[in-house]
């Protein structure tokens, strides 16, 4: 049983795609807990380090296990958020962006002061002509019918709002058109943009932090791309343990161009009859399925697409015993399924042996607002900083709330209180419940009796069956979770067993003045069967069941 991360090939040309914190979390926290709830009698896991030696870069990691460490997204919050990295001084982000996001950030602090929700991404551009400003913004377009006003009455409040505390570089907002918003700078903003390029001089490049941090650990005695892809995986390492994410294998696309797999790979596809010749490419019938036209597999230059060495990889897996496949890939990838396993089918893999799970993005919030995250300025939030915020056990549980193949909002915020609407803390304090009892029993001097020895006849309260009613669903819902790939029925149980108890344990004393020894010694045990059960789906999340909070 495999869990793939997978990056695909548009119109023959391969490319990096970048992928959230979030979803990535998602996604291999997602098949850590498949794996618990019913695969473990499979062969192993794989990772895929994706290398392309024709590159003089660091790539991250894009295949199984393949988590970037950064969530992205275009920013349009004015306010700061804590915990971001920002891009250093001496990197090289653009000024023109840095003006862009200050600008979107200003519109769209003025879109919430005019009680409209900014839009996810907010139309900025500079115009063709001069006298129409440095930049102009058509949001107020884009967002009147919504927001149920008229576009230039909205942009009129947005530019009165802009006026009111003009951001960095700007002299004037304008209002034109039906709803045009135009910015107007300062030549401030171009002296900068000297200075940048004097500071930067020819040999310049980016040097963020951690390049710095590489080189100064860096041997002399080593090749730097070598030495520094394997300090990349480390890193990735050290990141997936934190995360309580195990592979027990990874592996190098080079060990199939180096044995020759991916060549074979295309001469079987070619004997198969599904792969030919055109426009000096050649080219999978992929049309020959569902996909809406044929794929290349060699560009005319004689470079690999994507594709062709993912189908080599896939191959791969079943010739090392392997007899089902299953990927997880973000939404954007839905459309290259049906190639993979057209091709995979070509070369006598039966189509259900390949599963893919497809899952959609993670909105990461605090406090309820969207936290705003961009790679132009280089504010991120890296997953080691998310899991110094919240812990492994809050980000685990929170990614498996519901169905990966549902967006999700994380709220970092929520995950990190200790309070009951915090589903980890209120999950985890019903186990702490279960412990504390089992010490106030003990320091009373109340000693279970054997099971078969208790009379289980006292067990008739409401709560107290509703507690046994959840364990007697648990066979079940593994089951399920694991028949249907759906670790967030495990989640959803183990919410379910903790309601259950935390009402037990508000009506039902269990020890004390009018409690009949024949009751204690029954709620004893249901206490206990409360803990195993709370135990095994804990177990199952990789989420810790503490004893005390």
């Amino acid at each position: 049983m495999i869990c793939s991360r997978q990056v695909p090939e548009k119109s023959g040309k391969s490319r990096e795609n970048p992928v959230t914190t979030g979803q990535t979390l998602a996604a291999l926290t997602c098949w850590n807990v498949l794996v618990r709830a019913g695969f473990r009698e499979r062969p192993r896991q794989d990772s895929n380090l994706r290398t392309r030696l024709r590159r003089p870069l660091l790539y991250p990691l894009s295949y199984e296990g393949g988590l970037r460490k950064v969530s992205r997204a275009v920013p349009a919050a004015a306010e700061p958020v804590p915990n971001r990295l920002r891009a250093p001084s001496h990197a090289r982000v653009p000024l023109a962006a840095v003006i862009r996001d200050q600008l979107t950030a200003a519109l769209a602090s003025a879109l919430r002061g005019a009680g409209v929700d900014p839009p996810a991404e907010i139309p900025l551009e500079q115009p063709a002509r001069r006298e129409h400003g440095d930049w102009s913004s058509t949001v107020a377009l884009a967002v009147a019918k919504r927001a149920g006003r008229k576009p230039r009455d909205l942009a009129e409040d947005l530019a009165a709002a802009l006026r009111a505390d003009l951001p960095a570089h700007v002299t004037a907002v304008e209002l034109a058109g039906p709803g045009f918003v135009n910015f107007r700078l300062a030549p401030t903003w171009l002296h900068d943009v000297l200075r940048t390029v004097v500071a930067g001089g020819v040999d310049g490049g980016y040097a963020g932090a951690y390049i710095a941090e590489w080189a100064a650990e860096m041997p002399d005695d080593v090749d730097p791309l070598e030495w520094g892809r394997q300090r990349a995986v480390d890193d990735h390492r050290a990141t997936l343990a934190r995360m309580r994410i195990h592979f027990d294998t990874w592996f190098s696309e080079r060990t199939m161009v180096a044995s020759g797999a991916i060549a074979r790979t295309l001469d079987d596809l070619r004997a198969a009859g599904v792969v030919y010749e055109g426009d000096g490419a050649t080219w999978l019938r992929a049309t020959d399925t569902e996909d809406d036209k044929d794929r290349v597999l060699v560009r005319s230059n004689g470079e690999v697409t994507y594709l062709l060495p993912d189908i080599a990889y896939h191959r791969d897996k079943y010739g090392r015993g392997f007899d089902r496949l299953i990927d997880v890939w973000g939404a954007d990838h839905h459309g290259y399924v049906p190639r993979l396993r057209f091709a995979l089918q070509a070369l006598g893999h039966p189509a259900d042996s390949f599963t893919v799970c497809i899952i959609q993005l993670v909105q990461l919030l605090r406090d309820g607002r969207e936290v705003r995250l961009s790679k132009r300025t280089g504010e991120i939030i890296t997953v080691d900083e998310m899991l110094d915020e919240i812990g492994a056990d809050a980000a685990r549980l929170t990614y498996l709330l519901q169905s990966v193949d549902s967006r999700q909002a994380f709220d970092l915020t929520l995950a990190a209180a200790q309070k009951n609407e915090n589903p980890v803390f209120y999950v985890q304090y019903a186990n702490a419940r279960i412990h504390s009892l089992t010490r106030v029993a003990a320091e009373a001097g109340i000693v279970a009796r054997p099971l078969e020895d208790v009379d289980l006849g006292p067990l008739t309260h409401e709560r107290e069956l509703d507690v046994l009613r959840s364990l007697a669903e648990l066979p079940e819902v593994v089951d399920l979770a694991a028949r249907e790939l759906a670790p967030h029925k495990v989640t959803t149980w183990v919410r379910e067993l903790a309601g259950a108890f935390h009402g037990f344990y508000h009506d039902c004393r269990v020890m004390g003045e009018g409690i009949d020894p024949a009751t204690t010694q029954a709620r004893m045990w249901l206490v206990e069967a409360s803990r195993v059960g709370l135990a095994i789906g804990l177990d199952l999340l990789g989420v810790s069941a503490p004893e005390t909070m």
